[in-house]
């Protein structure tokens, strides 16, 4: 019956107009894990005359983000107290198929359902349940290929269940799986899910680590219950490690990374600070640095300010042109990654997520409204607005390929066309 509505509904709108897809979007706040769009094609007449979507497809429940591969779009919704991975064609709306990831943990509240964003590699779809299952999926076909149970290994469910997202790095899947006894942050084999390394001890938060070299060493940087954590990339071991009381229910924002070696972190109610990391060079010892507690010789963290005024709610923020952008609090704001002195802020962004498009910044809020802002430190500019859905609610962030915006909210996916791809690429 749904499969049924779901094509009525599709055939009422216009189909394909030439989407055209850049840089896929592969995981949660895309390839580089950044929140930035590389290979967007955005038309501002076409932004200020207020799109309409090319397609428009019910979904079900959950606040699982899009991330697309090769023309394919994957997310996951709930439905009958049961999480689906979804393979949706980009240019239709169609639905591929649908393959069972576990049962809902709070299928009662408002966006009861899967809360993680896939990650889309080569042959696979990696996401995570609310009851903490590691699932690789078949990117083809929606085969099962492997499951893992955080739950088994000394972990602790967080009371929302599972929401960070898989994060792709070479072959292997990196997961906080916030556990005891080193299993804070786990490794696990892309094509068979076995464990390869774990490491980092204590309840997870909802935030997804971040990939990325610091002080010459390529880090996995996860913002943990009780503090930030920087480990090997290559085996688990702890690099470093920051102690900051971010509550569990609070810290769903990713860590993002700075030039020169710096770290921003936030979480909703604590603020926010920049860390900066270096290799111990042997020189007198700083008070407001700390090391790793199994190598504290290794690497040294020092805190270059602390912001308590001002953080993100949940959506992560964008470091571009030597500023940082963000949402909380109902507020954009523009930081300085320097000091953290705020160039501006404005008001109307409740619950807004954040991206950057095309040497924009791109922001869609809890009313569902989609407002363009030129990345300046010096004043708050909007450049074009529109409602993507109207008198309904977002809280997923969006995805944008070439000139296609993917947006959802719990009832409805939905592409809009925002420009020309300049290469004339289509799926």
């Amino acid at each position: 019956m749904q499969t049924l509505a779901c094509a009525m509904l599709l055939a009422l709108l216009p189909h394909s107009q030439g989407l055209a897809l850049g840089e896929d979007w592969i995981q949660w706040r895309g390839e580089a894990g950044d929140g930035i769009v590389r290979g967007a094609a955005v038309d501002l007449q076409i932004v200020v005359g207020a799109p309409s979507p090319i397609w428009r497809r019910p979904i079900g429940r959950g606040f699982s983000g899009v991330v697309t591969w090769n023309g394919n779009l994957y997310t996951a919704d709930a439905q009958d107290g049961q999480e689906y991975l979804l393979a949706i064609r980009a240019e239709t709306g169609e639905e591929l198929w649908r393959a069972p990831i576990g049962p809902t943990l709070l299928p009662d509240i408002p966006g009861g359902g899967p809360r993680a964003t896939p990650a889309a590699t080569r042959n696979a779809v990696y996401m995570v349940g609310s009851y903490g299952d590691i699932v690789a999926f078949d990117r083809g076909d929606g085969r099962e290929l492997w499951r893992f149970a955080i739950a088994d290994h000394h972990a602790w469910r967080p009371a929302y269940g599972f929401s960070a997202s898989p994060v792709p790095l070479d072959e292997l899947i990196l997961y906080p799986a916030g556990g005891e006894r080193g299993w804070g942050v786990i490794a696990l084999d892309r094509v068979t899910g076995t464990l390869r390394w774990n490491g980092a001890d204590g309840p997870s938060s909802y935030a997804t680590p971040t990939i990325g070299t610091l002080a010459g060493a390529q880090q996995v940087i996860a913002l943990a219950n009780h503090g930030i954590w920087g480990l090997d990339s290559g085996d688990g071991r702890v690099l470093w490690h920051f102690p900051w009381p971010a509550r569990q229910f609070e810290s769903a924002v990713s860590p993002i990374l700075v030039d020169g070696d710096r770290v921003f972190v936030s979480a909703h109610g604590f603020g926010s600070l920049m860390l900066h990391i270096a290799q111990d060079t042997g020189a007198p010892d700083d008070p407001q640095a700390t090391g790793a507690p199994d190598d504290p010789q290794a690497f040294v963290v020092r805190k270059v300010w602390e912001n308590s005024a001002l953080d993100n709610d949940y959506a992560s923020s964008v470091y571009l042109d030597r500023a940082i952008f963000g949402s909380g609090s109902s507020f954009l704001f523009c930081l300085s990654p320097d000091d953290g002195s705020v160039h501006w802020r404005r008001r109307g962004f409740q619950l807004a997520s954040v991206i950057a498009v095309d040497d924009l910044i791109l922001t869609l809020d809890y009313a569902c409204e989609v407002t363009l802002v030129r990345p300046s430190s010096l004043e708050y500019e909007e450049v074009a607005s529109f409602t993507a859905f109207a008198f309904q609610r977002c809280l997923t962030a969006p995805t944008m390929v070439g000139d296609s915006l993917f947006l959802r909210n719990e009832k409805f996916l939905a592409a809009f066309k925002l420009g020309q791809d300049p290469r004339g690429n289509t799926p």
